[in-house]
This record gives structure tokens, sequence and C-alpha cells, in this order.
């Protein structure tokens, strides 16, 4: 399903925005994450949720869609004009609840400190 989803996203119509540039790695909350936003942003955020963690405490390996589906993807996804934001949870292992809450505070995050985006897109997988 995932990748039907990207195959559709790849096929959109790039509709240029506002001209931005972020690529930055932060700690919100002591949460890890990574947020890149194309010079060309298309106004959709692509929010990258993974799954099940052996990591103690949690770590991002930025964008952890990199290592599941090449840094290829990423790459592709912000010529496409995509915004892509993606977090280490608070806890490790089968981490549910803070899995939503993080991810919750990572979108907010963006709208309110890089630019609240038309659409919103939350994707992932898990083992």
């Amino acid at each position: 399903m995932v990748l039907l989803l990207i195959s559709q996203l790849a096929t959109t119509n790039v509709v240029v925005g506002k001209d931005l540039r972020v690529d930055e790695i932060g700690v919100l909350d002591g949460v890890t994450y990574k947020i890149r936003v194309p010079k060309h942003w298309n106004k959709t955020l692509l929010v990258y949720a993974h799954g099940y963690s052996r990591s103690d405490p949690p770590t991002l390996v930025p964008m952890q869609i990199e290592i599941i589906y090449g840094s290829a993807l990423e790459e592709g996804l912000l010529a496409q004009g995509y915004a892509l934001a993606a977090s280490s949870y608070s806890n490790a292992g089968w981490a549910v609840k803070e899995g939503i809450k993080d991810t919750k505070d990572l979108t907010k995050f963006f709208k309110k400190h890089i630019e609240k985006p038309d659409l919103t897109i939350l994707w992932g997988s898990s083992m």
C-alpha cells in the first residue's frame, strides 16, 4: 500500500509554493526529528511514522525511510516538491502511544515553525 501511495504521489503535478529550503535535525521535547523541505515546496507534508524500534534510548537514523526504501526515494519525493518529517519516539519497543503523541507534536511543530501545509499525509512501515 505504501508503494502504491508513493507511486501515486510521484505522478502528481508539482504546484510551486513558497520558495523554501529546510534541512534540519533537532530535538523536540527530548525526541530527535528530521525535517526536509525542498526549495519549491508543493505544500504537501509527508510525515513518516516508523515501526517497532529496538534502540534504547530511541534514536533516529535520519530519515529512517533511507534505510527502509533507500535515499533515492527521499530525494525523489523532495524533487517532486514534498516536504518530509520524521522522528524517533520518546520510548523504544512497542511505543504506540508515544509514537502517536510524538508524531502529532512534530506535525504541530512543523506548522508553527516552518509553514502550515495544505495537505498532510501520514505514512510509514513496521516490521
